[in-house]
């Protein structure tokens, strides 16, 4: 049980990350860093990471 949880938070926070780093390069690339970044960055990294741990938990882990 222990292997599931951390497997989902693992993949959840790594898919959090991701998310979150794309949303500040567009935002820099695009020249509009601010507050409103900031906040859809918080909310990429909490939408991609709930999706992506939920998901992981639900995957079965491989047999040992």
């Amino acid at each position: 049980m222990l292997a599931r949880i951390r497997k989902a938070v693992i993949a959840g926070v790594g898919a959090g990350i991701a998310a979150a780093a794309a949303v500040v390069a567009k935002a820099a690339e695009t020249g509009t860093l601010g507050e409103q970044t900031t906040q859809q960055a918080i909310g990429a990294f909490i939408a991609a990471g709930t999706v992506m741990g939920w998901a992981t938990w639900r995957v079965p882990n491989a047999s040992a």
